[in-house]
């Protein structure tokens, strides 16, 4: 970061413009994005695009840069489509900010994503509940008792706090930054999601829903064992 500032003082002195490289790009992108909240998952495509993009100058990198990339990823590693075109949706939105935002390149080219299978809601009969329910864990019931009233997404229900719960109000919030687009919300609370908040009220301080004395971070292997005992099959928690 030190370099880039020193080239960019250079090159406001002399007028002479630094061919940049990918990995100013990204040195760059990070200081310009700490604070995003999904930085964590671009650093992690960051870390797979490094081997194919080190080194190549930003005006260069184009589908036939990145298609040793789009192979590996789908043959080697075995990825889905979906994940293949997260990464490429980084390049692309890196590429145009250092056109936009930076002014080191005058055009972007064109990223062709790959193509992906429509997405399909799958939900729940209510004999599915009932199987579920029963081959749920008992430190899980709760949650999934909450997330089939509210349809609350995972991280949403396991980072819920006591003091964004008004049970006399019968509603929940959500602050701001802490929902999958950054927006707070307001959720209203039916018969089960209350009876789901009480069976778990005075276990811990601050969290609603625990296990053994911590807040939960994930379901993990214990969701998919019970959804195998319960005989459900192409199902996930959002």
């Amino acid at each position: 970061l030190v370099r880039l500032k020193a080239d960019a003082y250079e090159a406001a002195r002399t007028g002479v413009q630094v061919e940049r490289k990918w990995q100013d790009a990204v040195v760059q992108y990070v200081e310009d994005n700490a604070d995003k909240r999904r930085l964590f998952y671009d650093q992690a495509h960051f870390q797979k695009l490094d081997l194919y993009l080190r080194g190549y100058r930003l005006k260069d990198i184009n589908m036939n840069v990145l298609r040793p990339f789009i192979q590996d990823r789908k043959l080697k590693d075995g990825v889905a489509n979906g994940t293949i075109n997260r990464a490429l949706e980084v390049v692309r939105h890196v590429l145009n900010m250092a056109r936009d935002d930076w002014g080191w390149i005058t055009r972007v080219p064109k990223i062709r994503m790959m193509k992906e299978p429509k997405r399909r809601v799958r939900f729940l009969t209510e004999e599915e509940v009932d199987r579920l329910i029963l081959a749920l864990p008992e430190h899980m019931v709760p949650v999934v008792r909450y997330a089939l009233a509210t349809g609350c997404r995972m991280s949403e229900i396991l980072r819920l706090e006591w003091s964004r719960v008004d049970l006399g109000r019968r509603v929940s919030w959500l602050e701001p930054g802490t929902t999958k687009n950054g927006e707070g919300r307001g959720i209203p609370l039916n018969r089960d999601a209350i009876l789901a908040l009480r069976s778990v009220q005075g276990q811990h301080k601050r969290w609603c829903f625990t296990y053994r004395g911590k807040r939960m971070e994930a379901i993990g292997s214990a969701w998919k064992r019970s959804l195998k005992r319960a005989g459900i099959e192409n199902f996930r928690f959002h």
